[in-house]
């Protein structure tokens, strides 16, 4: 057994000895979480060969992780969790490390959706504001902080059932991404438009899960301290339903 698969054992509370013990046609657990984070990860490329010919198949290569660099972020990820790590956690690491990889390195620029609200912003910053940016600097942020934030992007970590928040905010070239709380997963819902993409949010209380926890980029984890800015016509619409 390769000790990279003895090492994944151990982590999910079987000792070596049990592992080597299985029957010979099992396949090893190791191996299929990776190939099945593979899939997660790039679902679109599984069907990738055939009649697209060489050039969509090296296509499909590049724009899925490899087999080692999975294997390592799992072991970087078993050690940051020395108690013990969970499917989803793994998914989640894996998830977030590939799609900051491919956007590292690209030229810092404020997300469209920001600059468009920016030109209506007229409301000035509250004393506690902190922004993103210095989050990022400072690898750091108090529970007293406020985050003035736009939505950026939802989207759900691949293999789980974690909503996740891609925030912007008008003073800062980064984003960073957020563990929603539970609480507000009911105001994702696309009908009643609550939390949406270019919905400003206020939101405090927050502790950052920083590079040495996980990952490679630090992320907010969830709150229950989030203000939804409602400021438009439609907004207004809906109040009725929220009072009632």
């Amino acid at each position: 057994m390769s000790l990279v698969a003895e090492e994944f054992a151990c982590f999910n509370g079987e000792s070596a000895m049990e592992v080597d013990d299985t029957e010979e046609g099992e396949e090893d657990p190791f191996l299929a979480f990776v190939e099945y984070a593979r899939s997660v990860l790039s679902p679109d490329d599984e069907d990738g060969g055939g009649d697209g010919g060489g050039d969509l198949d090296s296509k499909a290569e590049v724009s899925r992780p490899g087999w080692s660099w999975i294997a390592a972020r799992i072991l970087k990820t078993c050690i940051a969790y020395s108690s013990g790590v969970t499917a989803g956690i793994l998914l989640s690491e894996l998830s977030q490390a590939w799609s900051e990889q491919h956007r590292f390195g690209a030229p810092k620029k404020r997300p469209e959706i920001v600059n468009q609200l920016k030109k209506k912003h007229r409301r000035s910053k509250l004393p506690n504001t902190v922004t993103i940016d210095s989050v990022h600097e400072k690898n750091f942020i108090t529970l007293s902080s406020v985050l003035e934030a736009v939505i950026v992007d939802i989207f759900v970590l691949p293999g789980t059932n974690i909503y996740m928040l891609t925030l912007g905010d008008f003073w800062s070239s980064n984003t960073i991404d957020l563990f929603m709380h539970r609480r507000y997963y009911e105001l994702v819902d696309p009908s009643n438009e609550i939390l949406k993409k270019g919905r400003e949010i206020f939101l405090t209380g927050c502790y950052l899960r920083t590079a040495r926890e996980g990952s490679g980029y630090p992320r907010l984890l969830p709150t229950e301290y989030l203000v939804i800015i409602l400021d438009d016509a439609r907004d207004r619409a809906l109040l009725p339903a929220l009072l009632f």
